[in-house]
């Protein structure tokens, strides 16, 4: 794993490498429809090294606790939420391939591990988004692969002033591009836009909670012993 700091007048933010696609794992809240966890529960209990938000969550009036997801998801096999069609899917396939794009079959794509928000930001190595996608600019995180399968996960701090406004969506999508990715889209943004590494939290979170807020599921990075422990 490789981190990188990014920056630019606008936003500064954190570009996470892995060089292993099946390290890479969505997963959720032991406690779905009652609350979410905070991104170092995720750490821990999946023993991974890296991880960030992924789907948003219902949040009515901006405090909810993360216990219903928005849109569809599946860890593992375990599907949660339902369907919306103006989401798009942000998956791996049982092959480790990032698969994006507006279907509700995911068994045909033999998806493994996968969530649904919006939008796309590159599709067969073209960026397919422009401007902010009408969100302005905002704390992100978006996730990519190139084509040797590499995962790029980048996360732009925001809504701060004097450090970083945030990112627009084409900005996150040029740089994966740069970075070689082909596929690539966005997860959850804003106040829930965090990095938990190894037990911290090394992003600046828009949120006024030292632990990054609640969330309903997190993309995580396993460790190689986890891994190998699974093989």
């Amino acid at each position: 794993i490789v981190i990188l700091n990014v920056e630019d007048t606008n936003y500064k933010g954190k570009l996470i490498i892995v060089d292993d696609p099946s390290r890479v794992i969505l997963s959720t809240t032991d406690y779905k429809g009652s609350r979410g966890e905070f991104i170092c529960d995720y750490l821990e209990k999946e023993n991974a090294v890296i991880g960030v938000n992924a789907s948003g969550f219902i949040d009515t009036g901006g405090v909810s606790v993360g216990g219903q997801v928005s849109g569809m998801c599946v860890s593992q096999g375990e599907y949660w939420g339902s369907y919306k069609s103006k989401y798009t899917l942000l998956g791996f396939d049982t092959d480790d391939r990032m698969v994006v794009g507006g279907t509700d079959n995911w068994e045909v794509y033999n998806i493994r591990d996968g969530m649904q928000y919006r939008p796309s930001l590159i599709l067969n190595g073209e960026k397919v988004v422009s401007d902010s996608a009408g969100w302005g600019l905002q704390p992100r995180t978006t996730m990519g692969q190139c084509a040797n399968g590499v995962v790029l996960i980048l996360v732009m701090d925001g809504r701060q002033v004097g450090y970083s406004l945030g990112a627009t969506m084409e900005d996150c999508a040029d740089i994966l591009l740069e970075y070689g990715a082909v596929t690539a889209a966005a997860c959850d943004g804003g106040s829930s836009s965090v990095i938990g590494y190894k037990g911290e939290i090394i992003n600046e979170p828009s949120t006024n909670m030292p632990t990054g807020r609640y969330l309903p599921n997190a993309w995580v990075v396993k460790s190689k012993t986890a891994v190998a422990d699974t093989e």
